[in-house]
């Protein structure tokens, strides 16, 4: 019997065995043609280029300040997974954000607003009660310090703080126009000299270099270059005090009638409006929109009324492409405009002119634009201005002397 055991044992384990040895054959044979299909280049790997849409969303404590804020959110969800179908070359992450009253827009909310597309995810950043669009667009910026390649889009739940006609016939072209494939095919060029680094609905060059709306894609190797939002914000009140503070040096003639206390804020950019003013606010801006000869405000221009499929054969394109004596600026006067291009480069200098702009780059960044920057070619009397930086400079031995510019 000790014998028969000892039989059965021998076969047992000399089965167990042959089954060990196949099974590592079998593992090694799969290794072994693993390596060779990647020594050949035959294993896949998704190596497209990532979108990354922030999106800042908000919501008031009412019912129907959260209705509206969902209703919003689901209609702008709605052009994120029709442009990441449109954009299929590239992988899609919608990185969101909600503020004020919370349990809105969360993950339980989302959940179903991005499973309809497998090149799609959403990645919930969490929730404050209070801030307005400096707190993501914050982290847009840290995000692009840390990912100098990618590519970023900014929207906003636009019409969820202020419920007016205006806002909703903007939203969906805000929204749209910033992810475009023509304009994230626009951003996709290398080097310093691409053809833009930011690209959006529209691009205006008063009151300030903005996107009016707020609403844009961008490279983050140009993002990297901005000010954090805070620190960009008080630059900015900086400015507003002391050239309001100097009528001998700074005059403000073609905003004249909207630059008191009532309008100044969002005319001059301060507060929450300085967000609207930051994307270009940095001397290396290359701008793209899809506006064309549009001057006026988007959906107040009579060429979109009349044709409200304008936007879907749009193609993203350097900008601006009006005049600046020729455009149809909002609040914008073309008699004062003529009268400050005369003596424009002499003092009082007209705030509203690339004189100002140059002064904010300044105070801003420490630096002023390229020599093949669109500044120079755009803005009036661009060549004088240009030569005067190059003096200021050139004189400027120990310390720049920035009044040989102002």
């Amino acid at each position: 019997k000790r014998a028969q055991r000892g039989i059965q044992d021998q076969k047992q384990h000399g089965s167990t065995r042959r089954e060990l040895s196949t099974k590592n054959a079998d593992l090694d044979t799969k290794q072994s043609g693993e390596n060779v299909q990647a020594d050949l280049g035959l294993v896949t790997k998704d190596i497209r280029k990532t979108v990354n849409v922030f999106y800042h969303t908000f919501s008031g404590p009412t019912e129907d300040n959260k209705q509206l804020t969902r209703s919003i959110v689901a209609e702008q969800m709605s052009h994120i997974v029709e442009a990441s179908k449109q954009n299929n070359g590239f992988q899609w992450i919608v990185r969101y954000r909600s503020v004020g009253e919370a349990n809105v827009v969360d993950p339980s909310f989302m959940v179903d607003k991005c499973k309809n597309d497998t090149n799609l995810r959403c990645d919930y950043q969490g929730h404050l009660q209070g801030g307005h669009e400096e707190t993501t667009l914050q982290q847009m910026l840290d995000f692009c310090r840390e990912n100098t390649d990618e590519t970023v889009v900014y929207i906003h739940s636009k019409g969820s703080l202020h419920d007016i006609d205006l806002n909703r016939k903007w939203r969906a072209p805000l929204t749209v126009a910033a992810m475009k494939p023509s304009c994230i095919e626009a951003l996709q060029d290398s080097g310093e000299n691409g053809s833009c680094n930011t690209c959006g609905l529209q691009f205006y060059p008063l009151w300030a270099p903005m996107y009016p709306g707020n609403m844009f894609s961008a490279k983050c190797s140009y993002v990297q270059n901005l000010l954090p939002l805070s620190e960009f914000g008080l630059k900015i009140t900086d400015v507003v005090n002391m050239t309001s503070n100097e009528p001998e040096i700074w005059k403000h003639g073609l905003y004249e009638r909207y630059y008191d206390e009532g309008h100044k804020v969002d005319i001059a950019g301060l507060g929450r409006y300085s967000n609207e003013q930051w994307i270009a606010s940095h001397p290396s801006v290359r701008q793209c929109d899809l506006s064309g000869e549009i001057s006026r405000l988007y959906p107040l221009a009579n060429a979109v009324i009349k044709e409200p499929l304008r936007l879907l054969y749009a193609t993203a394109s350097p900008a601006p492409r009006v005049p600046l004596q020729a455009g149809k600026w909002f609040r914008f006067r073309k008699s004062v405009l003529a009268e400050a291009l005369e003596t424009d480069g002499a003092r009082p200098h007209e705030y509203y002119l690339l004189s100002r702009i140059l002064y904010r780059f300044y105070r801003a960044y420490g630096s002023f634009p390229p020599e093949n920057s669109w500044i120079w070619d755009y803005y009036p009397n661009g060549g004088v201005w240009k030569e005067k930086v190059a003096q200021a400079h050139s004189k400027s031995k120990k310390a720049f002397n920035e009044s040989l510019i102002w």
